[in-house]
């Protein structure tokens, strides 16, 4: 049983994948279902046993710190992560971003893992997608091994490296807190070059600088006010300046 179980995985699961930022054709629905279907047959044939919820123990943060360290969320909430290459959908997890690291809820719902970081090429959890780069040419200027969210996906793509810190705040009711700290990057001319103000931005795109700083006006965006608006806004405009 086990046997047949697993080669229908192998099979399925060589079909088609979502990729972050990719759509696939509609025509190919019904594999992205089948695929599905068929590791979650696998994942419950194996149940704990599953590569997937190997690791050590997540021993959780102290409760005298306010915040989450988690992203989004306070508990971990169903999402994809493509783990050692295969895709699983609907797993119960979060990132951590005080240590980045994925952490898994295991099979019965009792305790969470550490998932390894080299296993784990991108996971997705509600409308954000995350990767891990690969040391190649592709990702240069991203020189932090860790987990990027995708904030734009087009030619002039936009990422954030996030994370977050405890910090002490005396005088506050609850003087340690976790604090979230954000980079951002804009690929241009085959790297991703990091944006600390509004003319970092503004000088990525050059060739179309006045239009696109005339957009910027036009639609209120503030490079201090709101970091991921402008950034998205703006590349998105100059990559349809581009076409």
């Amino acid at each position: 049983m086990f046997r047949s179980i697993f080669v229908l995985f192998l099979a399925i699961t060589t079909c088609p994948k979502k990729g972050i930022g990719q759509d696939l054709p509609d025509d190919s629905t019904y594999l992205i279902k089948a695929r599905n279907n068929a590791i979650r047959v696998f994942l419950d044939s194996m149940k704990e046993s599953s590569p997937v919820y190997q690791g050590r123990e997540f021993i959780p943060y102290s409760q005298s710190i306010k915040g989450s360290p988690f992203f989004l969320h306070t508990e971990p909430v169903s999402g994809n992560l493509e783990y050692n290459g295969i895709d699983y959908p609907n797993i119960r997890f979060a990132f951590d971003m005080v240590s980045d690291k994925v952490v898994v809820k295991n099979y019965t719902n009792e305790y969470m893992m550490i998932a390894p970081s080299e296993k784990i090429r991108r996971f997705v959890i509600g409308d954000h997608s995350f990767f891990r780069p690969e040391a190649d040419i592709r990702y240069r200027g991203l020189t932090d091994t860790g987990f990027y969210e995708i904030l734009y996906p087009g030619k002039s793509m936009v990422v954030a490296k996030k994370s977050k810190k405890v910090q002490y705040y005396p005088g506050e009711d609850i003087p340690y807190q976790f604090t979230l700290y954000s980079s951002y990057y804009v690929y241009d001319q085959e790297i991703f070059r990091e944006i600390n103000n509004q003319n970092d931005l503004l000088s990525i795109f050059k060739t179309n600088e006045s239009d696109v700083r005339k957009y910027v006006r036009s639609q209120k965006l503030h490079f201090k006010k709101n970091k991921e608006e402008t950034l998205i806004k703006s590349a998105k405009f100059y990559d349809q300046l581009l076409k």
